[in-house]
C-alpha cells in the first residue's frame, strides 16, 4: 500500500545520505513520487526546499513551470 511504498523510499533514499533534507530532496526527485498522495508530495516540497518537482510547483498548485 501507499505507506509500505512511502517507506521503501525513504529507506531507499537514506542509504548514502546524512540528513533528513537529502532523503526528502531524493524522495522528492523519485519516480516512486508520483504515487504519493497530493498533500504528502506538497510536504516534501516544504521540507526538502525542493518545491517544483516534474514541471509543477507543488506548494503553489496554480502555477505550472515548464522547462
Amino acid at each position: 500500500d501507499e505507506g509500505d511504498l512511502r517507506l521503501a523510499a525513504l529507506v531507499h533514499a537514506a542509504s548514502g545520505s546524512n540528513t533528513v533534507r537529502d532523503i526528502l530532496r531524493h524522495c522528492a526527485h523519485e519516480d516512486i513520487v508520483d504515487v504519493y498522495s497530493k498533500d504528502f508530495r506538497r510536504t516534501i516540497a516544504i521540507l526538502s526546499g525542493e518545491f517544483i518537482v516534474k514541471g509543477h510547483n507543488l506548494v503553489d498548485q496554480n502555477r505550472t513551470t515548464y522547462w
